[in-house]
């Protein structure tokens, strides 16, 4: 693959890589580890998938994100420190400006990490259920049914702030 096609790439899909990364990591020093990490491990192999890439790097970076997560089972850590989830929140602060939108996001951050996984992919990334299925290693129907119990949870909450 040529720098030119490379740089490209990482321009492109950068930003919504390093989202999807925050979105399961919910810190941003670890979401731009592993969005760094997805990029490098993706680009590697890439030439060698056909496809989409950017689902390609959503892949490798949940990939990434579960393998750390299976490490830091084995060797338990410290809980975020407050410094490291007022970093996340001033980042997400940054990230979305107008108040609804705040909302939304905060009532999104409450559901479980499935839905809210689910949630980010469908309206975040316009990812299809087909591919939320493959990605999530889930069927076509479960995932249906994670993201209509996740829509219900939102408006319950939605509603209940107003």
């Amino acid at each position: 693959m040529k720098k030119d096609e490379i740089e490209e790439i990482y321009r492109l899909y950068y930003k919504d890589v390093y989202l999807y990364a925050l979105s399961l990591a919910r810190n941003r020093q670890d979401a731009e580890e592993l969005a760094s990490d997805a990029f490098y491990k993706a680009l590697l192999s890439l030439e060698t998938k056909s496809g989409s890439v950017k689902y390609w790097l959503f892949s490798v970076c949940r990939n990434l994100f579960l393998d750390q997560m299976r490490r830091r089972k084995r060797h338990p850590c410290e809980e975020l420190s407050d410094k490291q989830t007022d970093d996340l929140e001033d980042t997400l602060a940054h990230l979305i400006r107008e108040e609804e939108a705040r909302k939304i996001y905060s009532c999104i951050q409450k559901l479980p990490d499935a839905y809210r996984e689910m949630i980010f992919m469908f309206y975040f990334e316009e990812m299809s259920i087909a591919q939320i299925a493959r990605l999530t290693g889930k069927g076509t129907a479960s995932v249906k049914t994670g993201l209509f119990r996740a829509r219900k949870k939102l408006k319950e909450w939605m509603e209940a702030e107003e």
